[in-house]
């Protein structure tokens, strides 16, 4: 499938987020892609596990947010981004 280039910039955020033992890390990232309609898309960038204690985990995201129809101000994509991490806490 062949998509058209966007017309306007995104603006990225990389965030580590300690996991807890029992999340379910596909429902968080189904839940902060639907927190916010200028979320274009949450993408893992890295899992770590620490090998001496297994209850230390923690992922990389990636938090993409763009508007079809024109550039984001600074303060749309972190308040965008703000209630993407309340999902998280």
């Amino acid at each position: 499938i062949v998509k058209a280039l966007p017309a306007f910039p995104a603006v990225s955020y990389d965030e580590t987020l300690p996991l807890k033992p029992e999340a379910k890390l596909g429902l968080l990232i189904d839940r902060a892609r639907a927190s916010d309609p200028l979320i274009e898309s949450v993408s893992i960038v890295n899992l770590y596990q620490n090998p001496s204690d297994a209850n230390d985990k923690r992922v990389t995201l990636r938090f993409t947010y763009r508007s079809p129809e024109r550039t984001l101000q600074q303060q749309e994509a972190d308040a965008a981004h703000a209630k993407a991490m309340k999902i998280f806490v």
